[in-house]
């Protein structure tokens, strides 16, 4: 296990999958935009300004869960990554950590792995969030590879934003979720808003996580 930080929070922050997860904590898996894939950490976008990686995943630890924030590199295949993180999150659950006790929370590509990892692990007790992350595709029916998921998801979208659209159309299409809402903020900063810290969304992204607990 690697620590991404040695600050004091409440929740560690690793960079890796932990082999023997605590069975007893809750976890946020935080999945970043592809930006950092061919940017690397903390990059700046001529439109969107500094997209802040280091606090929003020391932000997101600032709560007893443990955060694993493991960084994509290149132009990552979505599809080949959502293979690793269900094979990696079914070891998480075969040791023993309660699948309500896992959210995956993703932004823009980040948020569309996220579905597709959904799809693929079919446990209806996972929970999601999804920022920015459903596609044109997603949303008008012609990208059906996340069609049929499981779990609970927030889809949370900035009212501006032009890249990352509302789940709605998805959720409509699959009534078997455990749970579905949709989000809309009001900031005007487009896909931008997920960028930075922002206690609207980050305060969101816990509930949705701690609702999960028993």
């Amino acid at each position: 296990m690697v620590l991404i930080s040695s600050a004091a929070p409440a929740g560690e922050v690793f960079s890796t999958f932990p082999k023997t997860p605590a069975t007893d904590q809750r976890y946020i898996i935080y999945l970043h935009g592809r930006i950092i894939e061919t940017e690397g950490v903390d990059p700046v976008s001529p439109r969107f300004g500094l997209y802040a990686y280091g606090d929003i995943v020391a932000a997101l630890a600032r709560t007893e869960a443990h955060v694993i924030a493991h960084l994509r590199v290149g132009d990552t295949d979505p599809f080949y990554y959502a293979d690793f993180l269900t094979e990696e999150i079914t070891a998480m659950i075969s040791h023993g950590v309660p699948p309500q006790n896992i959210t995956l929370v993703g932004f823009s590509k980040g948020g569309y792995i996220t579905l597709l990892t959904a799809k693929r692990l079919q446990n209806p007790s996972l929970r999601y969030v999804v920022m920015a992350g459903c596609t044109s595709g997603v949303v008008d029916g012609s990208d059906r590879r996340a069609d049929g998921l499981q779990g609970s998801i927030l889809s949370m979208v900035d009212v501006a934003d032009d890249l990352g659209f509302f789940c709605a159309p998805l959720f409509a299409r699959n009534p078997q979720l455990s749970q579905a809402d949709d989000m809309t903020f009001h900031a005007g900063a487009a896909h931008g808003f997920f960028y930075r810290v922002d206690p609207a969304w980050i305060n969101e992204v816990f509930s949705w996580s701690e609702a999960g607990t028993t």
